[in-house]
């Protein structure tokens, strides 16, 4: 059976990268960042807090550990939905209708960031 990122791949708007370590924002909680694009993002989810067609608002975009007392939250105002909630393999796709400038900013300094970190 093939995978269902082999299939999606050749419709993507944007091209999706792997991190530094980045999570997002939703609700009071934080899902760590597995690839995003500027078109969306997948992301861990363990306990299966989100569940598929959900319509969901990402408040913040932290860079590094999310649980550091001093982590780096910056506030973003996205709106997405769940486009695929993977329950055996812990993951959720989210698909984002809206960035907003401060969204925008903050995934542009991590593309640059690992750019650089790659040596481009």
């Amino acid at each position: 059976m093939g995978d269902f990122n082999d299939f999606l791949e050749d419709r993507r708007r944007y091209a999706r990268l792997p991190g530094p370590r980045l999570s997002v924002r939703i609700g009071e909680r934080c899902f760590p960042v597995v690839e995003w694009s500027f078109g969306g993002f997948l992301v861990e989810d363990d306990g299966a807090n989100l569940s598929g067609g959900a319509l969901v608002k990402v408040t913040g975009l932290v860079l590094g550990d999310p649980d550091v007392e001093d982590a780096d939250l910056r506030p973003v105002d996205i709106r997405a939905r769940v486009v695929r909630a993977q329950r055996d393999a812990g993951l959720a796709a989210l698909t984002s209708y809206n960035l907003d400038g401060a969204a925008y900013q903050v995934l542009s300094e991590v593309r640059d960031l690992m750019a650089a970190e790659a040596g481009g």
